[in-house]
């Protein structure tokens, strides 16, 4: 954002030998005109200042990444439940593996019409941010070259000639195949967490 300042720092008159009140109220009056004429200046910065979110999105703030959170769970009753598709309460790691990801869909593999690969990201045994590129093989399971301890989301990077994913789901799994994510849906929490070195702060909006 680009504000147009038309105006400069005053040059200060010269002060006499002596006291003078002619002199400093002079002096006293160029001040004057100088901090009210700043004082407008940012309150009209302010006045069209972009919100703080738009400027991470936009890359603008340094040291700072939006991180956009969605998950839903088709089935909650009077029972609290983790938001996320795959139901039931999210069972985080206790430390850092090897993940394994398959599609629900044979046709989901390098090659193949529907996705190709995914990037995978997450948390390593340090709470460091880390990822990586994961070549898909239908719904035979694929190990990370990373140890994750965390992983918090997926997408698809690279598609065949369907031109997107042929899964109804996509998994990623502990050897023992318990669930860590599905495609499009994440695990909520509650309280803000914290990633080594970065603090996360979260804006809900909860829609029932």
């Amino acid at each position: 954002m680009t504000v147009d300042i038309d105006f400069v720092a005053p040059r200060l008159p010269t002060p006499p030998q002596g006291y003078d009140q002619q002199s400093f109220e002079q002096f006293n009056n160029v001040l004057r005109i100088y901090f009210n004429q700043l004082d407008n200046a940012l309150r009209e910065v302010m006045a069209v200042q972009e919100p703080y979110t738009l400027q991470v999105s936009k890359g603008q703030v340094a040291g700072a990444t939006p991180l956009y959170k969605f998950a839903r769970n088709p089935d909650i009753n009077s029972t609290e439940e983790t938001i996320w598709e795959h139901g039931g309460n999210y069972v985080f790691p206790t430390s850092a593996a090897v993940r394994y990801v398959s599609s629900s869909d044979a046709n989901d593999t390098n090659g193949g019409t529907g996705a190709n690969k995914v990037r995978v990201f997450g948390l390593d045994a340090d709470y460091a941010l880390i990822e990586e590129e994961v070549e898909l093989a239908g719904q035979t399971q694929v190990a990370t070259s990373l140890s994750y301890l965390r992983i918090y989301r997926a997408y698809v990077t690279l598609a065949g000639s369907g031109g997107t994913a042929a899964l109804s789901m996509l998994l990623i799994v502990e050897r023992l195949r318990v669930c860590l994510l599905e495609m499009y849906t994440l695990a909520s929490e509650r309280q803000t967490r914290h990633f080594w070195g970065y603090t996360q702060y979260l804006r809900v909006r909860r829609c029932i």
